[in-house]
């Protein structure tokens, strides 16, 4: 019955995270769901770890077509999260990076979820996240 309490811990902590993704991003977050997150973690990442992340890069990380990746590309720069380099003439090209703005948010994010009440789940333990009824 512990595991069960475990994972009941974790998935309403998942769902906690998912809304303040969805009060801190708002309309853009409602209507795309995860990728959008997915992208701006991936570009801030890359950026902390002093990595060039380009649209290709995100197109190939979250096996999406070309064609999907320029879309969410526009949209999130659009929203001003993200910002396109200059020197490329295709979305794919250029290198992407994390405006003020979508710092702001991401980092927001990230805070708002780390203080959120959890109990605690020893990782090594897989029978907790993989338990059979």
């Amino acid at each position: 019955m512990q595991n069960h309490e475990k994972i009941k811990s974790a998935l309403l902590h998942m769902r906690e995270i998912e809304q303040i993704k969805v009060a801190v991003l708002g309309e853009c977050y409602s209507n795309l769901g995860n990728n959008v997150w997915q992208i701006l973690s991936e570009i801030h990442l890359h950026t902390i770890e002093g990595k060039a992340f380009s649209g290709r890069d995100l197109a190939k990380m979250m096996i999406l077509p070309e064609s999907l990746t320029k879309r969410l590309i526009n949209l999130l720069g659009v929203e001003g999260l993200i910002e396109l380099s200059k020197k490329s003439e295709s979305e794919l090209d250029g290198l992407l990076t994390l405006s003020e703005l979508g710092i702001s948010k991401v980092t927001q994010i990230i805070v708002e979820s780390a203080n959120e009440p959890a109990d605690e789940i020893n990782p090594a333990d897989k029978n907790v996240f993989f338990a059979h009824s």
